[in-house]
């Protein structure tokens, strides 16, 4: 079977080859600093030889191009943590990732934080915004901005276990649509108050009965998707804060997407509430959603226009070498 090998980024021409499949040991002696790729479900996967020498890969040693994305808005303290756990969890899995910082207008020095960061480490992106326009927007820019193959996000107070990550991961590369963090099955071990347990079942309840479908947990933060798939779905989305995800899932299921379910170790961050009123709205939300959907089911709307990736660690006609 061919492969394409990707030279350094002075010469971006590519070179086929005829090489051994997985689990077998590969040697590329003509460009030690080459990259390999296969095409896998969807996913584009990328073999490193940075030394020339043989190596041996299983499918869990194969690394993939990651855009990872936390949220944040006006918590400073939680994105201090966040970002070098994110960055060691990430790490263990591939070394082809980028992290995006969504900044959405803080003013408790929460961007200030980002870009210090980002200043040291080339892996971190910082998106900020001078006027706040919601977590669901933001997710919407990232999506468009992101580069890789993989795009995933969580959320900033790291409530769900960061060990969960590589299995989230895992799901996509092994060619599910969507992988979600599910504090709802019985497996998951959630650490949270009786007033929002109450209220984080009934809402998806409300969703289940309204909406259909079969995923338990809508709202947990902590979600991995096949990117180009994610961009398909776009431009249906229409809520921009909180609702999101929930319209997101909705849509996939109805679009027969491939949606993995995992249970997940969570804990209530410090600070962090759910209020009744944003209760209320969301409840208006999948009301107004599920009229959509009914529209939407009587009349077939005309073919989307879907937004293109932009360009960025990967293009269409090559590979840009990571500095």
């Amino acid at each position: 079977m061919p492969y394409e090998i990707f030279k350094p980024v002075a010469d971006r021409l590519p070179v086929t080859y005829h090489l051994p499949p997985l689990n077998q040991p590969f040697l590329l002696p003509e460009h030690p600093t080459g990259w390999l790729k296969r095409q896998t479900r969807g996913i584009c996967q990328y073999y490193m030889n940075p030394q020339g020498m043989g190596l041996t890969m299983t499918d869990n040693e194969i690394p993939c191009s990651i855009s990872a994305v936390i949220p944040v808005y006006n918590d400073r303290e939680s994105l201090a943590r966040a970002i070098p756990v994110s960055l060691e969890y990430l790490d263990r899995i591939t070394r082809i990732f980028e992290l995006i910082i969504t900044e959405d207008a803080s003013t408790d020095g929460s961007y200030e934080l980002a870009r210090s960061w980002a200043e040291r480490d080339q892996r971190i992106k910082v998106r900020h915004r001078d006027k706040r326009l919601g977590r669901g927007s933001a997710l919407n820019e990232a999506v468009l901005s992101a580069t890789g193959d993989i795009f995933c996000y969580f959320d900033v107070d790291m409530a769900t276990d960061m060990t969960h990550l590589s299995e989230l991961i895992t799901s996509i590369r092994k060619g599910y649509d969507i992988a979600i963090g599910s504090r709802l099955l019985k497996e998951s071990r959630i650490t949270r108050s009786p007033d929002r347990e109450m209220k984080s079942r009934g809402y998806n309840l409300l969703v289940r009965l309204c909406i259909g479908g079969d995923v338990r947990d809508h709202q947990c933060g902590f979600k991995a998707f096949n990117r180009m798939k994610l961009l398909e779905l776009l431009p249906s989305i229409q809520d921009t804060h909180w609702f999101w995800d929930t319209e997101l899932l909705a849509y996939a299921e109805r679009r027969g997407y491939r949606i993995k379910e995992l249970p997940v170790v969570w804990k209530e961050g410090p600070g962090t509430t759910v209020k009744t009123r944003d209760i209320l709205l969301m409840g208006r939300s999948i009301l107004g959603l599920r009229l959509r959907l009914l529209r939407e089911s009587r009349t077939p709307p005309s073919p989307d226009q879907y937004p293109q990736p932009s360009g960025g660690i990967f293009t269409q006609t090559g590979f840009m070498h990571l500095k």
